[in-house]
This record gives structure tokens, C-alpha cells and sequence, in this order.
């Protein structure tokens, strides 16, 4: 009997079956099936991704909340030139079908809906009249009452843009999205083409901006084949997470106050800095251990919630890009 023999034997059943089930994966992950998205066309009406049909039950559940408002901003310094900004603005818009887009039903199922043409306002809220020491504060606190404003999936739009001047030579663009349409990974896209459309207009320029193969509505239309409904595919990849997640145990972690009967969404962020000594031994522990700093990380926040629930299994979800396509 050979060593492979040998190991696979020492396997536990369980160990076995997931073995197996990573094999059948592999085996059906061909990627000569999927090299090619070919661009919807006849309709202005797709089918939702699985990330979009999500998103869109939840909304359905707590229709009206910010909770999946994406917001990110930009400081100007300098000359603006704010036409200029709104049409860059709106060539964007004309780029990305996604930021087109709504949800509606269509034979009481939810489609995308894209707009063949859409103008986004740049609204400009001028705080330059303020005291100099309450311009910062102020315009940050409407910053964040904008962006805390809710969508509305279905009329639209999902993307919007506002402008706030604190000085002739001092400007905050910020840009608010709907996660159904957008993440994290999309608003640094956003950012640098807006950057380069404006910079294009105002030199006078043709746009820069190679073409886009595709949207995304060709990658849902596409998603929706390679995952059907009865495929072995679709059913290797409930199977595997259902197996990740069968004996997952809730977070026995405790607070100061009674948790509400109702899930409010509401959130804060706690910003600390880490001494640079801190941070140097942190990089040096990766290294060592052939971890990356996030992993690292990641783990001593395992730690401290082990400390505080006693609890030793404890699953922790974290921000991923998603992206294992090219397109």
C-alpha cells in the first residue's frame, strides 16, 4: 500500500467526506466553461445576482433603512470646476450600467432594471459662511446625514453624488450608493475614474477609459447558468457550506445593557492608532509565522472573544473582495 493509501485511510469519516466533496468541486469547476460572459441584449430587464437577491430580501424585510448605504468621499484642494465634476459625474454613469439600475418585480420576481439614460444632479451645500473653527465639524456632521439618507430599490436612483464647499479652494465630494449596486472594491473604481474623466474634460481630452467587456448584468445573467437550479454545481456548493456551518454555535457574548427586541442596524466605529513599536512586532509575528498582519489580527480578536464568552469555536465573518474573474 502506498503512503497516499496509507494517509487516506488514517482519514476520519469526516475528514473523508470533505475530501471528497473538495474533489467533486474541483472536478466541476471547469474553467473552459466560463471563459466567456456574452453581453445580454433585446431587454433592459436581468436577472438578479445571488449577492443582489440577498441584499434585495433584506430590503424586503426592512424596507427604508441606511444600513446598506455604501458612502465615500473625496477632499478637493484647489481650483474646481464643478460643471466640469458633474459631467465627469455623469460619464460615469453612463459607463456603469449598475449605477442605472433598480429592482422591480416582474411576474412576482425581482429583476434589474436599467435605465438607457440616467442624469445625476450635483447638489452643492455651501458651508464657506461658517466660522472657520465649526467649518470642519459641520461638514462633516452633513456629510454624515446625507449619507445615512435611505434608497428606494425600486424607484431609484441607487447612486447619488452632493458637493460641500468649505472654501473657494476647499471641496468634499461625496459619493452614496446602495450595496445592491456597488462594494467596497467598486468605490475605489468610482473614485479613480471619476479622477481621470475629470481630468480628461478639463484638458479637453477624448476619455482615457478602455471600454468595459462587460457589466454587470452580462456576470449575473452568467452566474445565474453556471449556478441553475438542479445543477451539480449549485448543489456541491450548498453541500459544502452547509457542512462549514452545521455546528456553528451562536456568540454568548456579553453586554452592558439588554439587547432590544427588535434589530435597529444602528453602528458606531471606534478608531484606535497602535504605537509604531506595536505595529513593527505585529509584522514581525506575521513574518515569522508565515501569516499575513489581517490573519494575525484576526486571530487576537479570536482571543478576546474567547476570553469573554469562554467559548472556543467561534465563527467570525469578514469583508472580502470577491473577485475571481478577470472581467
Amino acid at each position: 500500500m502506498s503512503d497516499l493509501q496509507h494517509n487516506l485511510a488514517d482519514l476520519s469519516p469526516e475528514r473523508r467526506r470533505l475530501l471528497d466533496l473538495l474533489l467533486r468541486q474541483k472536478a466541476q469547476s471547469d474553467p473552459a466553461q466560463i471563459l466567456s460572459l456574452p453581453r445580454a441584449s433585446g431587454t433592459n430587464t436581468f436577472p438578479l445576482s445571488f449577492a443582489q437577491q440577498r441584499l434585495w430580501f433584506i430590503d424586503q424585510l426592512q424596507p427604508g433603512i441606511s444600513a446598506y448605504n455604501i458612502a465615500v468621499g473625496m477632499r478637493l484642494h484647489g481650483p474646481l470646476d464643478v460643471a466640469t465634476l458633474n459631467r465627469a459625474l455623469n460619464q460615469l454613469v453612463e459607463r456603469h450600467e449598475t449605477l442605472r439600475t433598480t429592482f422591480v418585480l416582474q411576474e412576482n420576481q425581482p429583476v434589474q432594471a436599467i435605465a438607457p439614460q440616467l442624469t445625476i444632479p450635483l447638489p452643492l451645500v455651501d458651508l464657506s459662511a461658517q466660522p472657520a473653527a465649526k467649518r470642519e465639524a459641520a461638514a462633516l456632521g452633513a456629510v454624515a446625514e446625507t449619507a445615512d439618507q435611505p434608497f428606494d430599490l425600486e424607484r431609484g436612483p441607487l447612486f447619488r453624488a452632493t458637493l460641500f464647499r468649505l472654501a473657494d479652494d476647499r471641496h468634499m465630494v461625496l459619493l452614496t450608493m446602495h450595496h445592491i449596486i456597488a462594494d467596497g472594491w467598486s468605490t475605489g473604481v468610482l473614485l479613480r475614474e471619476i479622477a481621470a474623466l475629470y481630468r480628461s474634460n478639463i484638458a479637453g481630452q477624448p476619455q482615457a477609459l478602455p471600454a468595459l467587456a462587460i457589466q454587470y448584468a452580462d456576470f449575473a445573467q452568467w452566474q445565474r447558468r453556471w449556478l441553475a437550479p438542479g445543477s451539480p454545481r449549485l448543489a456541491s456548493q450548498i453541500d459544502y457550506w452547509r457542512t462549514q456551518l452545521a455546528d456553528v454555535s451562536k456568540l454568548l457574548l456579553p453586554t452592558d445593557h439588554p439587547r432590544t427586541a427588535e434589530q435597529k442596524m444602528t453602528s458606531a466605529r471606534e478608531n484606535h492608532m497602535l504605537q509604531r513599536e506595536l505595529t513593527a512586532a505585529l509584522h514581525s509575528l506575521s513574518q515569522r509565522e508565515g501569516a499575513t498582519l489581517f490573519q494575525t489580527l484576526l486571530t487576537a480578536f479570536q482571543v478576546l472573544l474567547a476570553r469573554y464568552t469562554g467559548q472556543s469555536d467561534i465563527a467570525v465573518g469578514s469583508g472580502i473582495a470577491n473577485r475571481n474573474r478577470a472581467e
